[in-house]
Parts: structure tokens; sequence; C-alpha cells
């Protein structure tokens, strides 16, 4: 432990996290100080180092320092926080990465993916967010909590449990970018997209290809109609999608410090599903929707995207999984298809890992 504070701390050593402290080093014009949290040593270092020469080079007022973070429990996750006391906390780190799923090579993995794939293991994603939403409390530290790991539909549950993540990053953000880009309008706020974590997966496929219901665009306050039609040309690669997801991170942590303002799109804001054009200014975040669409149009329009994932949230806080996934994780596992309340979030995730242990996962 080195003693020092900081402003921003990336929990977390994987690419996205990799993206995030990059951005920043490259980016930001007033000085910040990112602490990169983790159990790599080696990758922590190589982050600190890389980031430190990215500022060098542009000239940017950042450094970068690493910190070592044991996940075990929010109290000795905590005793990080209460000496770096961060002011936003991105959360990059999860027990089970989504890249690891990619490519279904053994039992656990071909599980998954008959499952209904990434989102049947919403608990898992929201396991070290939510120590990390206690450890926060236990520390005393008041800070924007960020979620990169699934927040369209694990910020909810968050919020079901009474923990505070203010939103989270990529999905949204990463395609209405693109989307943009795409029409020729990069100014903030003159692209509006509203679209849940499915909806940016469709950009994917070749055009003919293109099927389901399009994100909401507006350009200038009008939406438009034939999005595909409109964006036929647009089509974005899984890693290249990530690849902006880890970027669009920056403007939005300088803006929650309170060096900037930010006009753009954040995933999961203030527990929501799905994702929303969003504002931060003065270090404080709020939905930014287009004329005319009022909260709940939009919030319903991203829950009937939540009903089609393989586990979904209940009003009651209970998370069930859809009849495919079910049946599928019952023939393994019938205390992990049950499914689980969001109370019982710690008690579920150690169910899921145990079968993925017993898999081979």
């Amino acid at each position: 432990m080195t003693g020092e504070t900081c402003d921003v701390m990336v929990a977390g050593t994987g690419l996205f996290a990799e993206k995030i402290v990059f951005s920043l080093a490259m980016t930001a014009a007033q000085p910040i100080t990112v602490a990169v949290g983790g159990r790599n040593r080696e990758r922590m270092d190589w982050l600190s180092l890389s980031g430190n020469a990215r500022a060098a080079l542009f000239g940017r007022p950042v450094r970068v320092f690493a910190v070592p973070l044991t996940w075990n429990t929010p109290s000795a996750i905590a005793e990080t926080l209460a000496v770096c006391r961060p002011t936003v906390v991105a959360q990059a780190a999860t027990v089970q990465s989504p890249r690891d799923l990619d490519s279904p090579s053994n039992p656990w993995q071909r599980l998954i993916s008959r499952a209904g794939g990434f989102g049947a293991t919403q608990v898992l994603q929201a396991l070290l967010l939510s120590r990390m939403a206690r450890a926060l409390t236990l520390a005393g530290v008041e800070a924007s909590l960020l979620n990169a790991c699934y927040p369209d539909a694990v910020n909810a549950m968050l919020a079901a449990r009474g923990e505070a993540v203010i939103c989270g990053l990529g999905n949204v953000a990463a395609a209405a970018a693109m989307i943009a880009a795409a029409l020729g309008r990069t100014e903030p706020g003159a692209v509006k997209v509203l679209a849940h974590h499915q909806s940016p997966s469709i950009w994917r496929r070749p055009p003919a290809e293109r099927r389901g219901v399009a994100p909401r665009v507006w350009v200038d306050g009008r939406e438009l109609d034939r999005v595909f039609e409109r964006l036929e040309a647009l089509r974005s690669p899984l890693d290249v999608r990530q690849s902006i997801a880890g970027v669009s991170a920056a403007p939005l942590i300088v803006a929650l410090l309170g060096q900037d303002e930010y006009v753009g799109h954040a995933a999961g804001p203030l527990g929501l599903p799905g994702g929303y054009p969003v504002t931060v200014r003065g270090g404080e975040l709020t939905l930014d929707l287009p004329a005319g669409l009022g909260r709940a149009e939009a919030v319903a329009y991203n829950r009937r995207f939540a009903e089609h994932d393989p586990a979904r949230l209940l009003a009651d806080g209970q998370i069930v999984y859809a009849d495919e996934a079910h049946r599928v994780l019952a023939k393994e596992s019938p205390e992990v298809a049950k499914g689980f309340h969001v109370s019982d979030l710690d008690a579920a995730a150690a169910d899921m890992l145990a079968l993925r242990q017993r898999l081979g996962g």
C-alpha cells in the first residue's frame, strides 16, 4: 500500500480497465491521479507505467499508480478504499470475464452458451461490484461508483439491494458513438440513442441479417425512422465495439470529478435497466431524454429487451431464469436454476461458482 490518495480508482486489470486508464492518460486536461487496483502486480505495474508514459507523450497532467486490492470480502476492499479515498470508482473486475465465453471449449462454457450466453452469468457480474459498493460504505468513502460489468441488468439488481451505482460504462455509449460517427454528427447532444445491451450486437451482423427492434435514434431532436436502412453501412466487430466502450469512460469520469460537463450516454444510470442519453453537470448525473420522450416510456422500452435476457429481475427482487436457461441449468444444478432473491446474492454466486468449478470452467 502506497498510502496515496487518488481521484479515480480503476478496479481491475483487464482489457476494459486498460482502455479506461489509457484514455484518461491521453485526454484529461486537468490534473488527475488514477489508482489501478487489482491482484496481478505485474499487470498493475505495466498499466501504471504505460499510463504514465502516455500522459508524458501527450503532455497530460495524469499520474497512475498501482494499489493491491483484495476481493475476498467488502472489509478487505474497504481497507484499500480508506487509504485511497477515490472520488470515482470504475469497476471493471468480475469473476467471470465475457471474453472467456466467446468460444465455448469446455463444459462450463458450453453450458452457459446453451443457457443463453453471457446474460446467464448475471450473478457473477454483480458479485464484486456489490462487494465494492458495500466496501465504500464501510470505508466511509462517498464516491461515484461506475460499473463496466453488464450494467444494463446488474445496476438494477444492485439498486434493488439498496446499493448505489451511479451508472454503467460501455454498451449504449459505444453504440451511440458509432451511430453518431456514421451519421457524421459528432457534436455533443446532436445524436441521442435509447438502446439496451442487446441492441449494439445488431451491428455485428451483415445488413441482410439484422432483425428485431432497432435502437431508437434522435438527431437534432427528431427521431429517425428506418434506422437499419439509414445505418446500413455501419458494421462493428465485437473487439472494435469493446475498445470504443472502454474509451467512452474517460469523458464521463472527468465530468463526475467536476472538471467538465458530459453530454452523452450511459448504461444502467441511476439503477435503471438498459441505456439512455445522460448529462453530467457539476458532478451530478441526470437523464437527458429527447423532448417528447418521458422517463416511463424510455424505461418501458428497455425493460422489453430485459424480458428476453436469460436472467431477469422481477419487481419483488427475485432473479428468475428464462424457460430455456432454467431447463439447461437444471440439468446440472437445480439449486442454481431456481434463481435467487437479490438479498441472497453472495450465496447464489457461491452456488454458481461451485457449478463452474465442478464443470472445469
